[in-house]
């Protein structure tokens, strides 16, 4: 689908089907096969490609709901509803990843990176059931989890960019380098700590259970020497120690104060999480509840639908039945109404067949003694009324019956 976008058209859209305009008014029909132009047989080829590639990505059990589908349309809307759901359960998944969006924030000891993880996967959810989230409002939603600790840090960023178009990555790049620097300062720390414990000189930081309260004791251990050189040189010592140690309390009791912060806003993110996991467990449980009900309800109008369906076919075949009987029937009735028509007009035909022929011979007949009496009259007239014997001028052919003038 990547190289021909019109797959995704077939997918989204149904299978292209060619049409033809005929008669007037207008009117669009599907074409026959034998009507197919090139065109039409590649867009065509569109929707088997479709379907394929539908069919070749998705496993056996996936295959085993899809296989009745008729086109790529349908194996779509079957695996969008099998995976999404239905819009009432898109709507309690947007609904629970709504407040886990709200509730989000940086854990204890998470790096930047994995905070960034965490978020990401929440919005591709989002994308995924169709809700998109503005660039800035995620931008804005980053610099609120983050602990207060970062606040110097974040209002930096609030006055040198512009929150409407610093990207997400951008933001992220920042955090992480300033992540790393505070990850090299508490190791630089510790590393001094380490080189303190080795003198002579150690300091005990305590810090009370509530987070309100230090204690810092300092105790020097005592090492006899022998010699007064010795104990110059380990006094000076000390005095160095001493002053190094200061500097070093000055960052501890400022590091501490932030620990102090980080803790209490922990505690108070620690108890908003415990009551907002009460109230989504107890979602949780009234949409699973509901989800089964919505699965027996699924299952009944299966159920019915299939019922309907014989029904509507059983009806159906019935009516055919019907209407194919009732039209054999009149055209049983038509078939015998003219085949009494053609006998009857038949035998009228025969008769006046008949009567052609007996009027015929008596016209023949008629003409015969016609031409006969015409010929004695007129040698009558022409002997002057002697009694001499008659002679026709016309003999009668026997074979034609026909009567010929003879020659005088």
């Amino acid at each position: 689908m990547a190289e021909d976008s019109e797959l995704w058209d077939v997918i989204c859209d149904g299978p292209f089907i060619p049409t033809k305009t005929i008669g007037d008014p207008a009117v669009t029909i599907p074409k026959t096969r034998k009507e197919f132009n090139d065109a039409d047989r590649k867009a065509i080829e569109k929707n088997f490609r479709a379907k394929k590639i539908l069919v070749c990505g998705i496993g056996p059990d996936e295959y085993n709901r899809i296989s009745a589908c008729q086109s790529a349309k349908e194996i779509w809307e079957a695996l969008q509803t099998a995976h999404e759901g239905t819009t009432q359960v898109k709507k309690s998944k947007i609904d629970i990843l709504t407040t886990e969006y709200e509730l989000f924030r940086i854990k204890d000891d998470e790096s930047i990176q994995d905070m960034h993880t965490r978020f990401t996967s929440i919005i591709n959810e989002f994308h995924s059931l169709g809700e998109i989230i503005p660039r800035n409002k995620l931008v804005r939603k980053i610099l609120s989890v983050l602990p207060s600790s970062w606040e110097s840090k974040v209002n930096a960023i609030k006055e040198a960019k512009d929150l409407q178009k610093l990207t997400i990555d951008e933001l992220v790049g920042n955090l992480k380098i300033d992540f790393r620097r505070w990850s090299a300062k508490i190791e630089v720390f510790q590393r001094r700590t380490a080189l303190a414990s080795q003198d002579a000189m150690t300091y005990v930081i305590s810090v009370g259970s509530e987070g309100t309260s230090s204690k810092i004791v300092l105790s020097s251990s005592k090492i006899s020497t022998n010699t007064t050189q010795t104990k110059q040189l380990r006094g000076t010592s000390l005095i160095n120690d001493k002053n190094m140690l200061t500097t070093e309390l000055g960052e501890i009791e400022h590091e501490r104060d932030d620990l102090v912060v980080v803790m209490v806003d922990q505690r108070e993110t620690i108890e908003s999480l415990k009551r907002e996991k009460d109230t989504l467990t107890e979602r949780i449980a009234k949409i699973e509840h509901e989800r089964d009900d919505l699965l027996v309800v699924f299952v009944d109008l299966k159920k019915i639908i299939k019922e309907l369906k014989r029904e509507g076919r059983y009806e159906i075949t019935q009516k055919v039945k019907e209407v194919a009987s009732e039209a054999h029937l009149r055209l049983e009735d038509e078939i015998k109404s003219v085949k009494s028509s053609l006998c009857v007009e038949l035998e009228r035909n025969r008769q006046l067949q008949e009567d052609l022929g007996r009027v015929k011979n008596d016209l023949e007949k008629s003409l015969k003694w016609t031409w006969s009496s015409d010929a004695i009259t007129a040698l009558y007239k022409n002997n002057g009324g002697n009694r001499k014997p008659v002679r026709p001028s016309f003999s009668l052919n026997r074979k034609t019956n026909f009567l010929l003038k003879r020659e005088q």
